[in-house]
């Protein structure tokens, strides 16, 4: 039981860090649709470019949202390559004769603990980016927030 409380704890931040990270720094805007094709970078550089323009940011906002957008660039990275060994040694368990479930559910522990550390890092750095807003800004990215949200069904994301 102890175990599976500990697995909807990383749910239940998965889903805040999605939600943070999706409306902060990719899902303000609802006019940009076509993000497949465009690097993490360029889409980052994007979104910063729309919430200084919208939030009208000054240049010490702008500094605390460059060194988010720089620091989630970097997980981005980490976490691409991160994946393909994951996605290699999970490959190795279904070709094998049967599969270890026990290597299988430390991978994901791996994945869960990366999984949080990314979290708390989020939140502390929306945390901080929040802090150096105005009242008016706040109220203008719920805005944004809320705005994209109903053009996607009820979703930051």
């Amino acid at each position: 039981m102890k175990k599976c409380k500990g697995r909807s704890k990383v749910v239940f931040m998965v889903l805040i860090v999605g939600i943070i990270g999706s409306a902060l720094v990719f899902g303000a805007c609802s006019k940009h649709r076509s993000w497949g094709h465009h690097s993490p970078e360029k889409k980052a550089e994007y979104m910063m470019e729309h919430l200084t323009d919208e939030l009208n940011l000054n240049a010490s906002q702008q500094e605390v949202l460059k060194g988010m957008k720089a620091e989630m660039l970097g997980m981005h990275s980490s976490h691409q390559a991160d994946r393909s060994t994951l996605h290699k040694r999970i490959i190795e368990q279904i070709k094998s004769e049967k599969i270890d479930q026990q290597v299988v559910l430390s991978l994901m522990d791996e994945k869960h603990k990366q999984m949080e550390t990314t979290i708390k890092t989020l939140v502390q750095r929306f945390a901080d980016f929040h802090k150096v807003l105005t009242p008016e800004q706040r109220n203008k990215l719920a805005k944004l927030v809320e705005d994209h949200s109903e053009h996607r069904g009820g979703h930051f994301y």
